[in-house]
């Protein structure tokens, strides 16, 4: 056999060396280390957070509430209707009618499911009562004089709406005065159980704020004409709580009508700006008082990111939004995850490095609570901050 021909293949593959690239191999680059998970607590910078109040009034409340007994305070809801007229036209032409009964329906939004015997009280309100009054004068037309009705709501009645009908001689309590302009304004309290709470229906809310029908009897000689009814929507509603509404600059607040909303503003360190990966952030907010509202009516404490920040105006950043539930007479801290909204602050386009915190339901709560500041001397807001530095990289 003639070999020549192999030897310069053979000297030829000799010559050539193949370089493998295996699994965990870098050839080029080489990390230094491991992966060092890291954790911290950042303050809320110093004065950097402020509470501002008036974001939504009267006619924004998601809720109007009534309670007694509550921690919290009083509560009084009243309904103002619209106006009634003094003739109704019957058979084509204007008549008018003698009052046969009145029906005021009104929803309950949400109440303690987990007790019993609720009773509401409807009383009969000068239409001069609006959101400029206080707790004391409201609460104090509603007494024996202007007792209208009592109303046993059903245990089975978790929301919903309920009635009260008004007939006989409690309809003397009910003539409108020519200076009322056919208006009539209602009150609504909690009678029982001892320390019990509901929201109703408002005008700005989801659930229907109350209605009234009014059903007469038409001054008309066609018998089959006479019955007829008069329907008057809710023209203004609103709520009294019997506490302290003074805001301490100290504080943080959410909550209450106008409602209270704060903002936090906080500084990454530039570890965590450049170069970490954020696995966890966590807000934790120390109360100034124990969270009191009413027995198992779920509300939240909501906190969102902000796309521009201007101080009371600041723009939320409506998609970047997370929320926990508050406990009632609870003292504990409050923790909330915004991992979410802390991983906006950095990158190419990050968000102002701050936290828009409001309540929810806004204005229909009986929640009010109130956050240790960047200014008290302890339980300032801090951020838990949990991130990854990634090893370093060398040249083998």
């Amino acid at each position: 056999m003639n070999l020549r021909g192999f030897v310069p293949l053979i000297l030829l593959l000799g010559g050539c060396k193949q370089e493998l690239i295996v699994p965990g191999s870098c050839p080029e680059l080489c990390p230094a280390g491991q992966p060092e998970i890291r954790e911290f607590l950042l303050t809320a910078n110093m004065n950097g957070d402020s509470t501002f109040t008036g974001y939504a009034g009267w006619m924004q409340a998601a809720a109007l509430l009534a309670g007694t007994g509550l921690p919290v305070g009083e509560a009084r809801a009243w309904y103002r209707f619209e106006s009634r007229p003094d003739s109704i036209v019957v058979l084509d032409s204007l008549r008018t009618y003698t009052v046969d009964s009145v029906v005021v329906t009104m929803s309950i939004v949400a109440r303690d499911s987990t007790r019993g015997g609720l009773v509401l009280e409807l009383y009969r309100l000068p239409v001069t009562i609006d959101t400029l009054d206080g707790f004391q004068a409201v609460d104090g037309e509603m007494n024996a004089a202007s007792f209208l009705d009592s109303l046993a709501v059903p245990d089975s009645v978790k929301r919903g709406s309920v009635t009260f009908v008004l007939s006989g001689e409690v309809l003397d309590r009910l003539v409108i005065p020519a200076e009322d302009s056919g208006q009539l304004q209602f009150g609504v309290t909690v009678k029982e159980p001892d320390a019990a709470g509901v929201r109703l229906g408002s005008i700005a809310g989801t659930t229907p704020a109350a209605s009234m029908v009014t059903y007469v009897h038409a001054d008309v000689s066609d018998t089959t004409a006479q019955a007829q009814l008069i329907s008057s929507a809710t023209a203004a509603n609103g709520y009294v709580i019997d506490r302290d509404h003074t805001l301490d600059p100290a504080l943080l607040y959410v909550g209450g009508v106008p409602a209270s909303r704060s903002i936090l503003r906080f500084t990454l360190p530039a570890e965590v700006l450049d170069s970490a990966n954020l696995l966890r952030a966590t807000l934790e907010l120390t109360p100034a008082a124990p969270l009191h509202g009413a027995p198992n009516d779920p509300t939240g404490l909501e906190v969102r990111g902000i796309a521009y920040d201007i101080g009371a105006k600041s723009t939320p950043a409506f998609r970047l939004r997370t929320v926990t539930e508050l406990e009632d007479g609870s003292p504990d801290v409050v923790s909330v995850d915004v991992g979410a909204i802390v991983n906006t602050w950095t990158g190419p386009n990050p968000l102002p490095q701050a936290l828009y915190l409001s309540l929810s339901p806004e204005g229909g709560s009986f929640f009010h609570p109130s956050f240790r500041s960047s200014r008290s001397t302890t339980g300032a807001p801090q951020l838990r901050v949990t991130y990854l530095i990634p090893p370093a990289v060398e040249r083998p």
